[in-house]
């Protein structure tokens, strides 16, 4: 009895234990399946020159990608490194670590250094995750392949938060609050990214760039937040989705290079900063060869393309209060965009290339297009409730299948150049403006999508040697020309101005004909439709069949009508 005394008396002060030591037991917190400990425990510098250095320094693990070395929990002030590690090859983690620099140290209050004996860059194999990184002149310096950097917090550090080179490094999931003249200096990486990071930088008065992602190629940079983050960039096959843009001064993205892809990126002003500036740029690049810009959207900023760019493509992107500015030398294809409530809903200057600019949207603007430049072709926009609609400079443009509606003016051409305007694609297609514009535009028409709707004829049936009238009828808004065609030949075409089109056949042979007849409206939608005509003493079996048919339906109404 007294046994069993015991045992009950020790499960109640085992189940109270986590209670008895509220005040004085260290706090742990579950991160990722990991045990973190928020208590840290002060350490002197590290430093691993080896493999070796992590037995040899009793860190715990095995350096394989399953029991990595693990430095954990650590607070470490140094003058120099906090923690510098060098040239090695195996797994390794650092964890929870607070490390504080000076902030006149040239190396960074982490340094990861991977080089083989051919200054070549190595793996490094490291994973830095959950630490506090402050006070330094380079809070981050990597020189190594492989390496992930996660869950960090990098601040006040004077010169760059993080300066990186190196493969297959990703940087996940930071805050990086910069003070200093640079957030990130990323240079020459292949197949890594940029992901899910805040980054905020100080205003600063000068014009440079907080962020520098040089040389890069196979480059993510997605879901980031940058708040007064102006990027310089330049590499090959980067994508940037999904980011966020706050912008203070200057511009907030300028990347040059090829297949740049930048998608589902929202640019806007930082409404929290009160500082007075000119109009910023939301992107820029006077260097894009075959990128697309795509579904992106922003307010009052400018967005610009030109220098040596070529093969760039901009659509599904909804812009108000922005500048859209296009002036490269290459190819363009600007489509299906939303520009509003803009000084110039697209402004085009001079192009040694080509421009193709259809199906965009432009509305509530000073002037829709502002055309300062050649060779664009504009076809298929909506220019609606601008002051003007159009304003032309230059000659050697098409300006054809567009809508003009309720704008103050609808157009105008340049008194100063004289330009030549091609104000349709120089066969048929022309304009539709809802108030007269005095141009020589070939055919300004209403436009639709619909083909013209035919109604049909029956077969026909006659002796031989008779002649046959066919009148074929069709409705649309904007009929333009027909084409009949017998047995394949051509027979008659002509213009169509929406009446019937009645058609006379002589000298038809004996037998079976198909008369076909094709309408086509003047926005280029056609429809066809085929009769038969025979000319025969026998008539067809398929016509006595049809007419029995006929005959005992009427036989059937009658009777019906007689029972009432």
């Amino acid at each position: 009895m007294r046994a069993k005394s015991l045992l009950l008396l020790l499960f109640m002060i085992i189940a109270l234990f986590p209670l008895s030591c509220y005040n004085g037991c260290e706090e742990i917190v579950i991160v990722d399946q990991m045990v973190i400990s928020n208590s840290r425990t002060p350490h002197a510098p590290i430093l691993i020159t080896s493999n070796e250095d992590f037995v040899t320094q009793a860190w715990p693990g095995f350096g394989n990608d399953t029991h990595p070395y693990v430095i954990e929990g650590l607070e470490i002030t140094s003058e120099g490194s906090c923690i510098e590690i060098q040239n090695v090859s195996v797994h390794y983690e650092i964890i929870n670590c607070s490390l504080s620099g000076t902030r006149n140290s040239e190396n960074g209050s982490l340094t990861i250094l991977g080089w083989n004996e051919f200054y070549e860059r190595v793996s490094s194999f490291g994973v830095i995750s959950d630490c506090d990184i402050f006070n330094s002149t380079r809070g981050i310096r990597v020189s190594a392949n492989d390496v992930v950097i996660e869950r960090n917090t990098i601040w006040n550090c004077s010169s760059i938060d993080a300066k990186i080179s190196g493969d297959r490094i990703r940087v996940l999931y930071n805050d990086f609050n910069t003070d200093g003249m640079y957030s990130l200096d990323w240079r020459s990486s292949k197949d890594s990214a940029l992901i899910g990071n805040n980054i905020e930088c100080r205003p600063h008065e000068d014009h440079y760039d907080e962020i520098r992602l040089y040389g890069d190629t196979n480059f993510t940079i997605s879901q980031n937040v940058f708040i007064n983050s102006r990027i310089l960039g330049s590499g090959e096959d980067i994508h940037l989705f999904e980011n966020d843009f706050l912008v203070h001064d200057y511009y907030a993205l300028d990347y040059s290079g090829t297949n740049i892809t930048v998608e589902r990126c929202t640019f806007n002003v930082n409404e929290d900063d009160t500082q007075e500036f000119d109009i910023p740029s939301g992107f820029r690049s006077s260097f894009l060869n075959n990128s697309r810009i795509i579904d992106c959207s922003g307010s009052n900023l400018d967005f610009s393309i030109g220098g040596d760019s070529t093969n760039v493509t901009v659509s599904g992107c909804s812009l108000s209060n922005f500048l859209f500015k296009i002036s490269g030398s290459g190819y363009f294809d600007i489509f299906d965009n939303v520009f509003a409530d803009s000084i110039e809903g697209m402004s085009l200057w001079t192009i040694n290339g080509t421009g193709d600019i259809h199906e965009n949207t432009i509305t509530g603007c000073r002037t829709g297009i502002w055309l300062n430049g050649e060779n664009y072709i504009i076809h298929n926009n909506t220019i609606s409730n601008n002051d003007w609609g159009i304003v032309v400079f230059k000659s050697n443009n098409q300006i054809y299948y567009n809508i003009f509606i309720g704008n103050n003016h609808s157009a105008t051409e340049s008194e100063y150049d004289a330009p030549i305007v091609i104000w349709d694609d120089s066969v048929s297609i022309g304009n539709y403006w809802d108030r007269y514009f005095t141009v020589n535009d070939r055919w300004p028409v209403y436009i639709d999508y619909d083909a013209p709707v035919i109604i049909a004829i029956d077969p026909i049936v006659l002796p031989p040697g008779s002649n046959v009238t066919l009148n074929f009828t069709a409705t649309d808004n904007t009929p333009f020309s027909y084409t009949v065609t017998v047995d394949g030949e051509l027979f008659e075409d002509d213009s169509w101005d929406g009446g019937s089109v009645i058609i006379e056949l002589t000298s038809l042979s004996t037998g079976a004909h198909e008369v076909e007849i094709t309408f086509t409206d003047i926005n280029g939608n056609t429809a066809s439709f085929a009769v038969s005509v025979i000319l025969s003493d026998q008539i067809p079996m398929t016509l006595i069949l049809v007419g029995a048919s006929a005959g005992i339906a009427m036989l059937v109404i009658i009777i019906v009508i007689k029972r009432r």
